[in-house]
């Protein structure tokens, strides 16, 4: 093997750290600019607070350009299933992606929503989210028959971690959950129950175009589904005037252009795409869901932090509770055995071959 070939192959092997990373930078500014928004931060609002639902267009807007132009520049879009129809080759997703970007739609509604909401910090609302997750992650990896896979004790340390950091989190007095923020919660955790699933049984492998072809077509069902819903809210909103989510959309639409604030929104679309490529590649490594599912949370749950922090500092909002500190030193302990698990990747091979697991 040359010495090109040696670089190339130890560079590989830190994919999953490299996603990692990327997921890290981009949930930053999704975290604290969709907080900002919804307590009028920003300078363009002149105080005065935005909407979830009212960003929502601009956020589409950069969640499609920022998707379109990276599939044709990578040329993933070449990859995606295609069908005959009247003599021409049409790209056409599979039932399986589409059913998981419908999910993905779902999770940027209740995500958008709970990050935003006054009621609940961005760290208590992620650490409610991501620990509901973790507990699903191990539960998919038992289900799935056609992949099933072991799940190594590091993984297991892990996710147990990530679980105590979500009871710390949720030990503080200013963290008050109503019964919208628990449907909320229960909305987003059963459609990552069904992504997960859906990923695990026909895209989680060693095959890299199978899991580029997954992305693509997955991301495409979302740049669809947000235009057409989205397109069909400001519709109907613009005979709804009042305070209602359909008039919100409406005014993303007409009004929020106007008034000078359209970047900030744009950037919450680019880096929600950022983070949720990034996050997707992890998941679909082959590698136990708790394993991946645990490290992608563990570092939302971080920036999370890093984000409220920030905002503090930069504008003299409240700091996250000590608890959430405790909580995020907890996940940074899993991350340790997080990162035992990925560094153990060639003895799980040699494992797996002798009991006849996937890993």
């Amino acid at each position: 093997m040359s010495s090109i070939a040696k670089i190339f192959e130890r560079v590989k092997s830190f994919d999953v750290a490299i996603f990692l990373t990327g997921s890290f930078l981009c949930y930053i500014p999704l975290s604290m600019f969709t907080k900002m928004a919804g307590r009028g931060l920003f300078a363009s609002l002149g105080g005065v607070s935005v909407g979830t639902f009212e960003i929502l267009p601009m956020y589409a807007v950069g969640d499609i350009v920022a998707s379109l132009a990276f599939f044709y520049i990578s040329g993933w879009w070449r990859l995606m299933n295609r069908r005959s129809f009247l003599g021409f080759s049409v790209p056409l997703p599979r039932w399986f992606t589409v059913v998981s970007g419908l999910c993905i739609v779902i999770q940027i509604f209740t995500v958008l929503w709970a990050y935003a909401h006054s009621g609940i910090s961005i760290v208590f609302a992620a650490l409610l989210m991501k620990g509901g997750v973790l507990m699903i992650a191990p539960t998919v990896d038992l289900l799935i028959k056609k992949r099933k896979r072991k799940i190594y004790w590091p993984s297991w340390v892990a996710a147990s971690f990530s679980l105590i950091a979500l009871i710390v989190a949720a030990s503080g007095s200013g963290s008050v959950i109503t019964l919208v923020v628990a449907i909320d919660i229960f909305i987003y955790l059963i459609s990552y129950f069904i992504r997960l699933l859906i990923m695990s049984h026909w895209a989680k492998n060693d095959n890299p175009d199978d899991r580029k072809r997954f992305i693509v077509e997955e991301q495409i069902v979302i740049v669809i589904l947000l235009s057409l819903i989205l397109g069909s809210m400001g519709i109907i909103g613009s005979y709804l005037p009042g305070e209602n989510v359909l008039y919100e959309v409406y005014r993303g639409f007409v009004v929020l252009p106007g008034s000078g604030f359209i970047l900030p929104p744009i950037l919450i679309g680019l880096a929600a795409v950022g983070a949720g490529i990034f996050g997707t590649l992890v998941f679909l490594d082959k590698r136990e869901n708790t394993f991946c599912v645990s490290a992608v949370h563990s570092m939302s749950v971080i920036a999370g932090t890093v984000a409220t922090t920030l905002i503090a500092i930069l504008y003299g909002e409240n700091y996250p509770g000590i608890n959430k500190f405790i909580a995020v030193a907890i996940i940074i302990a899993a991350i340790v055995f997080l990162s035992y698990r990925g560094a153990a990747q060639n003895d799980d091979i040699q494992i797996a071959a002798e009991d006849g697991a996937e890993i």
